[in-house]
């Protein structure tokens, strides 16, 4: 018994240290409300969609035994807790009622971690048609607890291999992301978009041509002489250089994307002071005119080489050089190629696999909120989250090709990078990246695949909070924030929340069967609004104690300060 005591006691300080995870919530027994309650003749055999472990409690005990095993799951999403029982008593004056409610309480002391979620279910089974003492004895007695590990390796990269699908459908190039995950030093990256590096609004996304068989090389305002002319007023040799024009030469090589953005340059040259300068003026240079080939705007390589000329000038020696599916093709202006008129009914962008009973979540809350203006939109980018990862990357094309700007600042964040648990410090975990300016598709979908792949989220609670402080701090113009949060993830940061000066918008992904209670405390705290699918809910924080709340068919009571749902329909 005293070696029983012991082991829960260190595997309770085990859990309060693991990723540095605020004390758990006290929940008490008349809390929990009972959504499963069966009887099954004979033995009870678990469910096999969903992983489980047991924990025992022997026959007419309400004793409940440590489990190693738990340590392994205690970060893990945990959907369903069954008690299990026989229906077979020894003595008249023996209540059932009594000992299963004293096996509950024994396991919320014991395990309070497994009770955190606010979205877990519970339930008794009675195990019935028991004759005899020696059989009752035979049957398992305890707790079988159901979880799902959402950052499963197979199960992550299958996310990525959607979210790139629906990329390369929208003609976002991806291919300069890492195949792996890149480690950052810093705790949050932040990728300011400059003016000069973004497209008119008629090439913030790729366009199709009039013609679907048209093609043009990609090229510089009108043309060669222009190339010219940026070089020369941009780069000034030195003395050195101008002594020696012969010496001075490079080969240089641009990736453009379907914007016409330079997205990253090849210089070779034997004088790296040459190098240096190129570099430089490139960074000044504006927007290329994108090259189109089978009727559509792509990403693609060009070629020239630059010389110094006797008069201590920069040009190039001989002509651009493009890509050879592009040789045979002319320089077209824009307004030859595209129409310009308005949008086009585009095709479907939604991967297959992540239709959900909340699929249009976004585009209703935004629909429904038309008020929401220079918003710091956060993403959460934690395994799991594909389906409505989609539904960002849509929303956002959307707004892009309706030239929407209520999006000044995205904030996208995964949890720490892929960091262990045991590492992540309330305000410092990480795995943060903040854009910037005029965001195009294409830095939002590198950026949204790089952070996937660095890392999927680890346990269960997530750096929420630390985001949007983060985003606050880096967009000063931001008035609004939307939080687009998953439902089975409860931030593990909440203690922060104060630090908020403003009301969250936060949109639930994932709550059409029931609402995550943690987060109706955090909304209520907030003094924010709360978005299903079908609901607005801004008056959390008005609500006494004892009150009843009715969202989307579920209803929630405000007792002893926090939320708990009340009936299941």
């Amino acid at each position: 018994m005293i070696r029983a005591g012991l082991f829960k006691l260190l595997f309770l300080a085990a859990l309060s240290v693991k990723g540095q995870i605020e004390n758990p919530v006290a929940i008490k027994y008349d809390h929990i409300v009972f959504s499963v309650s069966d009887t099954v003749q004979g033995a009870y055999k678990p469910g096999t969609k969903t992983k489980y472990l047991f924990i025992a409690s022997r026959f007419g005990s309400a004793e409940v035994d440590p489990s190693s095993a738990l340590d392994s799951v205690s970060g893990f999403l945990i959907r369903e807790i069954v008690l299990v029982y026989s229906r077979y008593k020894q003595s008249d004056n023996f209540s059932q009622a009594r000992l299963n409610r004293a096996r509950w309480e024994n396991l919320l002391r014991s395990y309070p971690q497994l009770f955190q979620s606010g979205t877990t279910q519970y339930g008794n089974v009675c195990q019935a048609g028991i004759q005899s003492d020696s059989t009752a004895r035979e049957l398992t007695h305890g707790f079988y607890i159901y979880y799902e590990n959402r950052s499963d390796a197979a199960d992550r990269n299958k996310e990525i291999a959607e979210i790139s699908r629906m990329l390369d459908r929208m003609g976002i190039d991806t291919s300069c992301v890492a195949s792996e995950a890149e480690p950052v030093a810093a705790p949050s990256e932040i990728i300011p978009v400059k003016p000069g590096e973004t497209a008119s609004p008629r090439f913030k996304k790729p366009m199709r041509a009039k013609d679907p068989k048209a093609c043009r090389q990609a090229f510089y305002k009108n043309g060669i002489n222009d190339v010219n002319a940026f070089f020369r007023s941009q780069i000034d040799l030195t003395n050195r250089q101008k002594r020696n024009p012969e010496k001075v030469n490079a080969e240089v090589q641009l990736r453009l994307s379907y914007t016409g953005r330079i997205k990253s340059a090849y210089i070779l040259s034997a004088d790296d002071e040459f190098i240096k300068q190129i570099r430089l003026a490139l960074v000044e240079m504006s927007l290329w005119h994108p090259a189109v080939l089978n009727g559509i705007t792509i990403n693609t390589t060009v070629k020239f080489s630059l010389m110094a000329t006797e008069k201590g000038q920069v040009k190039l020696k001989g002509g651009l050089v493009p890509v050879r599916s592009l040789l045979k093709c002319g320089n077209q202006p824009d307004e030859e190629l595209f129409d310009f008129s308005g949008p086009k009914k585009s095709e479907k962008l939604m991967p297959s696999d992540y239709e959900v009973a909340d699929q249009k979540l976004l585009r209703e809350v935004t629909e429904r909120n038309k008020e929401l203006d220079s918003v710091l939109l956060v993403v959460d980018l934690t395994a799991s989250m594909g389906p409505y990862i989609a539904q960002v990357l849509e929303m956002m094309s959307s707004m892009v090709e309706k030239n929407d700007k209520r999006v000044l600042s995205i904030v996208l964040f995964n949890d720490g990078d892929g960091r262990p648990d045991r590492g992540k410090k309330i305000g410092r975990t990480g795995g943060i990246i903040i854009l910037q300016g005029d965001i195009t598709l294409e830095v939002l979908g590198d950026a949204v695949l790089r952070s996937m792949k660095r890392g999927s989220g680890g346990d269960v609670m997530e750096n929420n909070i630390e985001a949007i402080l983060q985003g606050l701090e880096a967009c000063k113009g931001c008035n609004k924030v939307m939080m687009v949060a998953d439902n089975f993830a409860t931030p593990r940061d909440r203690s922060l929340l104060e630090k908020v000066d403003r009301p969250v918008n936060w949109v639930l992904c994932g709550a059409y069967a029931g609402i995550n209670t943690n987060y109706l405390d955090i909304v209520r705290e907030n003094r924010g609004v709360l978005h299903t699918g079908r609901s607005d809910v801004s008056t959390l924080h008005q609500l006494k104690e004892g009150e009843v709340i009715v969202i989307d068919g579920y209803s929630y009571q405000l007792k002893d300060g926090s939320f708990r749902m009340v009936a299941v329909r």
